[in-house]
């Protein structure tokens, strides 16, 4: 799963929802990729989508090294990070 956090794309950094990410991993015992993204309003758009795209990217070139070959790739946040 690729997670974006939320935090109205001006708060939030994969720090202040670490916890969560792990936790949402134990759970349902998947690999998560907790994708860091630019800010705003000192990165305006479209840098953080950019960043989110990036970061997908990544994760789905990574897949094997994650973990996670043959398997789907799962995309999510919550608030803001849901909408990337």
């Amino acid at each position: 799963v690729v997670y974006f956090h939320g935090g109205g794309y001006i708060l939030g950094d994969i720090d202040s929802h670490q916890a969560h990410a792990i936790r949402f991993a134990n759970r349902s015992r998947v690999v998560v990729v907790n994708v860091d993204y630019r800010l705003a309003p000192e990165n305006p758009f479209p840098q953080g989508v950019e960043d989110a795209i990036a970061g997908a990217k990544w994760a789905h070139a990574n897949l094997d090294r994650l973990g996670g070959a043959g398997k789907p790739l799962a995309v999510g946040g919550d608030s803001a990070g849901g909408n990337l």
